[in-house]
């Protein structure tokens, strides 16, 4: 409900029937009753809250003076009250066309056709308020009338609405988020972040609304580089006009996260978290965003915790897993991922479980139990990339069905060529076969998407540039892999190579 407008008149009639009522007369019939017996009545059991006691005396003196035309404006606010927009448009016209100057009247009823969608209706009604009352035309008038001009091109006259509407009603922040956006399309930052601040700081306006704007509007990456302090006091404002709304907690959060802020990020991640632990999706924004900066030991702690709030999402023991494995606890991850293996029927989830156990086993040297859970995962779905690269690349290690694992490898590739992973384990195991030439192409390829920073996608390059006699280069090789990752250990074997060549 936007409004209702009250006659003055009306306040003091019932300052005046309040006293009278209050000492317990008993009220006349209504068949004795006259149209200011009417008016007092109704007027007071409106004011009071009373609206069946209200509506039927209106209805009564509607019947009984049809021509009382405050009796039919009432009735169409006590409709629209009750949720019936169409008797209400019935109502206040009838009484708009027996008082054709009435403002109240006239401004009831376009923001009735406003809100029934009559644009056209509604803006003649506003049109006519403008020239009749141009003293009393309201600032959600000229707001109205502002968006109409927008709307079709005439921008200035939009622009003189606005203004009208702030300079009628400084605090009306509608008006100065009309402005804001006049500003911002103008290109005109200076004006646009004074209005915007005073929106933003409003507390009865919708935070939901104003979070999705600075998400969709002002957010980017380009907008923000350029006014980072502008942009800084906006999320300021919104964080001191709704301190405790999700919405806007989200939205100031995930700013300071983009903008590396992230302790101030993270503690209002946190802060929302636990102002709403009952809701999912709120908890989820939260560990998502510690898995986000690999903070392992606080996503663990929160994890369990979710488990016991959300024992339906069934995607939790996965975190949970993923959390262990990146701590070291490896026996912890396998023992979790297998437990959510037997409690689940969900093909996906069933395959990542699956997934992650060869991976898991692969890591702890139990072959035997890694191939069995890559079978698994193999006939829950056969094209299931991740999967078939990590399998592939097991048969390297256990030396075997190479042809099975090209095969798979080749999947992969075909389904992300630029993936240097994948072409790693592809060009591997065309090096395990004997295609060197091959081999060779494949790892050129992935130095080109990444490769570079990868110490074993180095050293096999380096093994596969070896075994085609290019011995300068692949001591080039076997050296930058060393320097990018030292736990290979693959000092012993560039001094073997040396020794090969005679160096």
């Amino acid at each position: 409900m936007r409004h209702l407008y009250h006659h003055t008149l009306f306040t003091i009639i019932l300052l005046l029937s309040g006293s009278i009522l209050s000492f317990g007369q008993v009220a006349p019939a209504a068949d004795t009753l006259t149209r200011e017996d009417f008016v007092l009545e109704a007027a007071a059991a409106y004011a009071s809250g009373n609206y069946s006691r209200a509506e039927s005396l209106y209805q009564q003196a509607a019947e009984k003076f049809p021509d009382l035309d405050a009796a039919w404006f009432y009735l169409g606010l006590i409709n629209e009250l009750q949720g019936h927009p169409e008797k209400a448009e019935e109502y206040i016209s009838r009484a708009a066309s027996m008082d054709t100057l009435n403002f109240w009247y006239m401004a009831e009823l376009a923001d009735l056709y406003s809100e029934a969608g009559r644009s056209d209706d509604a803006m003649a009604i506003y049109f006519s308020i403008s020239r009749i009352f141009p003293g009393k035309v309201t600032p959600q008038m000229h707001l109205v009338l502002g968006d109409y001009e927008k709307s079709r091109g005439a921008d200035s006259l939009a622009f003189h609405h606005y203004e009208e509407a702030v300079r009628i009603s400084p605090e009306y922040t509608p008006a100065h988020f009309a402005l804001a956006e006049t500003y911002r399309v103008k290109g005109n930052f200076y004006k646009y972040f004074r209005h915007m601040d005073i929106f933003l700081e409003d507390r009865h306006i919708y935070p939901s609304f104003k979070s999705r704007y600075l998400d969709e509007v002002v957010l980017n990456p380009q907008f923000v580089s350029t006014f980072k302090p502008q942009v800084d006091t906006m999320i300021l404002c919104l964080q001191k006009a709704h301190p405790e709304d999700s919405a806007a907690l989200r939205t100031a959060a995930s700013y300071y996260i983009r903008s590396d802020e992230t302790e101030r990020g993270l503690d209002l991640y946190r802060r929302n978290a636990e102002l709403y632990p009952d809701d999912h999706g709120i908890n989820i924004d939260y560990v998502s965003v510690l898995y986000y900066l690999e903070r392992w030991e606080e996503l663990e702690s929160e994890i369990y915790r979710m488990i016991e709030a959300f024992p339906e999402d069934q995607s939790l023991n996965e975190v949970l897993a993923a959390a262990q494995w990146h701590l070291g606890d490896i026996n912890g991850a396998i023992g979790t991922y297998r437990k959510q293996l037997a409690c689940t029927r969900n093909p996906a989830i069933r395959l990542s479980c699956c997934t992650a156990l060869g991976d898991l086993y692969q890591e702890t040297g139990e072959l035997q139990k890694a191939a069995i859970y890559y079978r698994k995962g193999i006939s829950i779905d056969p094209d299931y990339i991740p999967l078939l690269n990590n399998y592939a690349y097991f048969l390297t290690k256990i030396g075997k069905d190479y042809d099975k694992g090209l095969k798979m490898s080749k999947k992969t590739i075909l389904a992300e060529p630029d993936n240097p992973t994948y072409l790693d384990t592809y060009g591997w195991l065309l090096f395990l076969t004997g295609d060197y030439e091959d081999a060779k192409a494949q790892f050129k390829r992935a130095m080109l998407f990444g490769g570079k920073e990868n110490g074993v996608i180095m050293d096999h390059y380096a093994d596969i540039l070896w075994a085609l006699k290019d011995y300068e280069m692949a001591l080039i090789y076997y050296e930058q892999a060393a320097k990018l990752d030292p736990e290979l250990n693959i000092q012993e074997k560039i001094k073997t190579r040396k020794a090969e060549i005679g160096r």
